[in-house]
């Protein structure tokens, strides 16, 4: 049984009469979808259709909770209040939550619904417990994200012997193509390198935002000539590490965006993403780590079609 101990997150309250109306205005999911028993995700992109961040969105008291990893609170409250002083809303980092815990597996579902009872059925729904929130999140592994109200940290204590300080929960991440826009990365890559386009960031149904007439244009006018790749290797990954390859007697250098390496002790593969060049997956182009050359990579497949 795995109960993982989340670290990487912020949360962003929007509140006020008008919080999702201004929502459906900036971001790229349908604020219009959210109710009671659903969570969404999404992004924030600028004017030139690059993604500032991502988040999971959910309805909460007057308005809405946004988780988003580490660092992005200030960044996305910054970039809304732009256009919030239109509207009658205000965006606060909410401190209410003070632990993010991750049950994975079965084992781990078991054990979560001994203590909130039925757990949410599909991807993206979410229960309240008390003041807690569970959410269940995509993938062939059972994976519930609970988000802990400071009010009932005292409540969740009983579990800390069993809390686990491992990577699986990245891991999981990977195998699922899930990329989260980091500091360190805001504002660099389209929807489409990330495959936001395919896995659900993206509404296309949906009315205007920042940032979507260019986000459209890109979608509707063909196949994407790069995309975010998973790879895995037997070698251990460095922070210098790069993928090089050649094609059409061309050198190549892809940045590897977020990886896990295998565990000493198991026959796991390191994994990590790259964005690369759609049509690598056709060929027998050798791929290698660029401080590794004697690496063997291989590209893994996602639960999505690229």
């Amino acid at each position: 049984m795995e109960i993982i101990e989340l670290k990487d997150y912020e949360f962003v309250r929007i509140k006020g009469p008008e919080s999702l109306q201004f929502l459906q205005g900036q971001v790229t999911c349908d604020t219009e979808k959210l109710n009671a028993e659903a969570s969404l995700v999404g992004a924030i992109c600028n004017l030139k259709g690059r993604v500032v961040s991502d988040f999971r969105l959910i309805l909460d008291g007057d308005g809405c909770l946004l988780k988003t990893q580490l660092g992005m609170a200030e960044i996305i409250i910054g970039t809304l209040n732009k256009y919030a002083i239109f509207s009658k809303v205000e965006l606060i980092i909410e401190t209410e939550f003070s632990r993010v815990i991750g049950f994975l597996g079965e084992e781990g579902k078991n054990y979560l619904s001994k203590i909130v009872g039925t757990l949410p059925k599909n991807a993206g729904d979410r229960k309240n417990f008390l003041k807690t929130i569970v959410i269940r999140l995509p993938g062939e592994s059972e994976r519930f994200e609970v988000w802990v109200h400071k009010e009932e940290t005292q409540y969740w204590e009983f579990i800390k012997d069993k809390i686990e300080f491992n990577d699986a929960w990245s891991r999981e991440d990977l195998l699922q193509g899930i990329f989260h826009i980091t500091p360190k990365n805001t504002e660099e890559y389209t929807p489409q390198l990330l495959n936001y386009d395919i896995t659900g960031v993206i509404d296309f149904s949906k009315g205007c935002y920042t940032g979507q007439e260019i986000i459209a244009r890109m979608h509707y006018r063909g196949k994407a000539k790069k995309r975010l790749f998973l790879l895995s290797t037997n070698n251990v990954i460095t922070k210098d590490s790069e993928v090089n390859y050649v094609n059409l007697e061309e050198s190549h250098k892809a940045k590897i965006l977020a990886y896990t390496n295998k565990s000493k002790d198991s026959s796991s593969l390191s994994l990590f993403f790259a964005i690369l060049e759609t049509k690598i997956a056709n060929t027998n182009i050798k791929l290698e780590l660029s401080d590794q050359q004697d690496s063997i990579l291989k590209i893994e497949s996602l639960p999505y079609a690229l």
